[in-house]
C-alpha cells in the first residue's frame, strides 16, 4: 500500500462531500477462516453485484481494478507498492473510459474526475471494449510467477 494516511483522508472527505452516507469500504479478500471453496460463486456473484451498484470505486487494489473493468463501473485506481496496477492498466485497461489511473492524490484532480464521472452526460464505453480476458488472466499469473 503506497496510499498514505493524509491522502487516505482527503480522498474520504472528498467522497463524504459528494456522496454523503453512501460510502462503502469493501475489500475484496475473504478471511481464510470464512472461506468456504464451495461458496466461491456466491462470494463471486455477491461481490460482483456489489460492483455493479456502485455508482464509482477507488481502489489501490489490482482485483479492485479488475471487477470494476468487468461491471463496467467507474474507477479511479492508485498505484500500489508493486507495479501490476499500472501495468494492468497500461497494457490491458487503459481503452475503459471509466477507469482512470491516478498517480498521485490531487485533491482537485480527483474532484475533477469524481464529477466527470458522476456527470449525466457522461456515458462509459463498457460496451465496445474488448478486453481478452483470457489473456488478461495468462498476463496475470506470468506477472505473479515472475514477481515470486
Amino acid at each position: 500500500k503506497l496510499l498514505s494516511e493524509k491522502d487516505e483522508k482527503t480522498i474520504v472527505s472528498i467522497l463524504q462531500r459528494v456522496y454523503e452516507n453512501e460510502l462503502t469500504f469493501r475489500d475484496t479478500t475473504i478471511p481464510q477462516e470464512d472461506f468456504d471453496i464451495r461458496q466461491k460463486e456466491k462470494y463471486i456473484s455477491e461481490l460482483t453485484d456489489h460492483y455493479r451498484r456502485s455508482k464509482l470505486v477507488i481502489t489501490d487494489r489490482l482485483h479492485g481494478m479488475i471487477f470494476a473493468a468487468i461491471t463496467g463501473t467507474p474507477c479511479i485506481v492508485l498505484p500500489n507498492s508493486n507495479h501490476k496496477i499500472a501495468a494492468t492498466y497500461n497494457d490491458w485497461l487503459s481503452g475503459c473510459n471509466y477507469i482512470t489511473l491516478m498517480n498521485q492524490v490531487d485533491e482537485k484532480a480527483l474532484l475533477k474526475i469524481i464529477q466527470h464521472y458522476t456527470s449525466r452526460i457522461f456515458k462509459n464505453n463498457y460496451l465496445s471494449i474488448d478486453i481478452p480476458f483470457t489473456e488478461l488472466k495468462d498476463y496475470l499469473q506470468q506477472v505473479q510467477v515472475n514477481d515470486e
